[in-house]
């Protein structure tokens, strides 16, 4: 599985912005919830020519196909970044034709799709972590009038269903929302928990057992992990005793 996720960002440059050696670093930014995935764009002048181009500081390869917007001049690009690289235009445009009232506003598109790998359970404790972290939780699943907010990165992971629900021509990642409709709220807030957790409640009962593995198979979240604890809780409960 390959995890995908977008970035839409609208960056607002001063022409006092930019150093004595006429360039100008955003802010680095995460676009994945675990290792140290980051990006940020730097701007240069020369002979009074805009260049602009994105870094990435990325553990494994990361292939990003960015569109970047300023005024009427869009270009786009796609690149594989390994371990850290910037890339980009060194002639993006004129100044006269970039900046408007001394101002530069550029609004880029940025898809990465990450390849998926093991995840440590070191990494995976700090999904677990942000599970009742509200403050960047930007996903809401309705599930019979009820809602539960989550992080998109976290079940983009998790769930090649969701991910594939998050890509930008998608209604719920316009609307940033879904509603389900054929499972009830208790199961569904299990399998969020089993998305962040990697864990099922103890003690559950062999029917809400059996609900959560149809979740999980519908959202392809079955793994060895939710298999064995599975077998152990359900198949082996329905086994006669000797």
């Amino acid at each position: 599985m390959v995890f995908e996720t977008v970035q839409t960002v609208q960056l607002i440059v001063k022409e006092n912005d930019f150093d004595a050696s006429n360039k100008f670093v955003s802010i680095r930014k995460q676009f994945c919830l675990f290792e140290d995935y980051w990006y940020h764009f730097w701007i240069d002048e020369k002979n009074d020519f805009i260049g602009i181009y994105l870094h990435l500081n990325c553990p494994t390869p990361v292939t990003a196909s960015y569109t970047f917007t300023i005024n009427s001049i869009t270009k786009t690009g796609n690149y594989t970044y390994k371990i850290h690289e910037g890339r980009g235009w060194s002639n993006f445009g004129k100044r006269a034709d970039l900046f408007v009232n001394g101002i530069l506003k550029l609004d880029a598109e940025i898809h990465f799709r990450i390849p998926s790998k093991e995840v440590p359970n070191d990494e995976m404790s700090q999904y677990a972590a942000l599970l009742n972290d509200e403050r960047f939780k930007d996903f809401t699943i309705h599930v019979n009038h009820r809602r539960i907010e989550v992080h998109k990165n976290v079940v983009a992971v998790a769930s090649p269903v969701f991910s594939a629900m998050l890509k930008p021509n998608c209604e719920e990642f316009r609307n940033g929302e879904v509603f389900i409709k054929d499972f009830d709220y208790e199961t569904v807030k299990a399998g969020v928990e089993f998305m962040y957790t990697h864990k099922i409640r103890e003690n559950s009962k062999v029917e809400f057992l059996l609900d959560l593995y149809k979740f999980a198979d519908k959202y392809d979240l079955v793994n060895t992990d939710l298999d064995s604890q599975f077998y152990e809780d359900v198949v082996l409960k329905m086994l006669p005793t000797k």
